[in-house]
C-alpha cells in the first residue's frame, strides 16, 4: 500500500468512527487496532487532542487509556466498525496471500481458495438490493400515509 493509500484509509477511517466514539477516541481506537508497527508512536498520538493529557499536563499513558477507555461500550462499537471497515481489504489480501500459496503448488492453499471462490464473499446481491431499493420513493414507509 503505498503513503497516499496509507493516509487516506487513516483520514477515513477517524471519520467514519466519529459517527460512535468523539475525535480523540476514534484516532485511539485506530491506534490501538492497527498493527504496532503501522502506528505512530503514543506521544505523537497525544498530540491530537487535549483529552490524552491529564490536569497537571503530563500524557496519559497507553496503559491508562486501556483501562479507562477500552471497557466504554462506545469504544467497543467503534473498535468493532473499525474491524468491519477493514474486513474486505483483509480478505483480499488474505486470498492474495493463498492464491500465491496455491500457485506454488500447496494444496491446502488451493483448497482455501476454492472454497473461498464459493463463499458470499463475491456475492453482491444485497449490495444491488440496497442499489434497487435506494432508488424506490415508498411514502407508507417513510410514514407519510
Amino acid at each position: 500500500m503505498s503513503d497516499i493509500e496509507a493516509t487516506q484509509d487513516k483520514n477515513t477511517i477517524i471519520s467514519h468512527l466519529t459517527q460512535w466514539v468523539p475525535y480523540y477516541l476514534s484516532r485511539y481506537v485506530d491506534w490501538y487496532m492497527s498493527k504496532p508497527e503501522d502506528r505512530v508512536s503514543w506521544e505523537d498520538l497525544a498530540k491530537c487532542h487535549a483529552n490524552y493529557r491529564s490536569k497537571g499536563g503530563k500524557n496519559k499513558t497507553p496503559r491508562w487509556a486501556e483501562e479507562n477507555w477500552l471497557p466504554r461500550g462506545d469504544v467497543q462499537k467503534a473498535m468493532q466498525e473499525w474491524i468491519k471497515f477493514f474486513r474486505k481489504k483483509d480478505m483480499a489480501l488474505l486470498y492474495r496471500n493463498m492464491m500465491d500459496k496455491a500457485m506454488k503448488g500447496d494444496t491446502k492453499a488451493a483448497d482455501w481458495v476454492v472454497k473461498f471462490g464459493e463463499s458470499d464473499f463475491f456475492d453482491d446481491s444485497a449490495d444491488e438490493m440496497d442499489s434497487f431499493l435506494s432508488g424506490l420513493n415508498i411514502p407508507a414507509l417513510k410514514g407519510k400515509v
